[in-house]
């Protein structure tokens, strides 16, 4: 489905840009990533991730993006012996900035800026286990609170006037503040305990890889 879903996406977005006649500058691109296509082909798993950006043309040289980045992954084994867990694990990541852009040839556009926004992440896990009839229970709860500044740097390629494909590397820093709970249920008792911790976290790799964009 998720793989359907952008192969219809980017048909979309083709037929936009090479069936219309350009009658003014675009200013608003819309894009996502495609590592959507790839994880649906390639894994078999049910781990999904998104990012989508939308961006604001300011001036020939200046845009303001909004971006939503979000994964979603979960797992259901019923107790069929003696063993079963259910887990769910969630990523949410809304952010604004900007983008400054110098084009270096005919079709190709470098451009830099910075990304900033809030970040939400629960982690949810259940296990069940039965040892000489007697049913156990664990819960594993992990929530994150957080925020994130990603200065980027990147490059374009237009495939038409309204067609491009860009590529992007970043430095991610984050802080997090953690809520952990954890609780144990046998017959007759229940342990719980819980904590939180803060976290600090900076770090460099690709923030997006491969993007489609359509501009209008």
């Amino acid at each position: 489905m998720k793989t359907k879903f952008t192969f219809i996406a980017f048909a979309i977005l083709s037929s936009y840009a090479f069936g219309q006649d350009e009658k003014k500058e675009p200013s608003h691109d819309i894009g996502f990533n495609t590592n959507i296509v790839f994880n649906g082909i390639f894994n078999s798993n049910n781990n999904s991730s998104y990012n989508f950006i939308y961006k604001v043309q300011k001036t020939p040289t200046r845009a303001n993006r909004y971006s939503l980045n979000f994964s979603i992954n979960m797992d259901n084994w019923p107790n069929l012996s003696s063993y079963g867990y259910t887990s769910s694990n969630v990523f949410i990541a809304p952010t604004i900035g900007k983008e400054w852009q110098t084009k270096v040839a005919q079709r190709w556009v470098w451009y830099y800026g910075f990304d900033l926004g809030p970040t939400y992440s629960i982690n949810y896990q259940e296990d069940n286990s039965i040892n000489n009839n007697v049913v156990s229970q664990n819960i594993y709860d992990r929530r994150s609170y957080g925020a994130s500044i990603l200065p980027f740097l990147g490059i374009r390629f237009a495939i038409s006037e309204k067609l491009y494909l860009s590529a992007e590397a970043n430095m991610n820093f984050a802080y997090s503040y953690l809520l952990n709970k954890n609780t144990t249920i046998s017959p007759g008792v229940k342990n719980e305990t819980s904590g939180s911790s803060m976290n600090f976290r900076a770090r460099t790799g690709a923030a997006t890889g491969i993007f489609v964009f359509y501009r209008f």
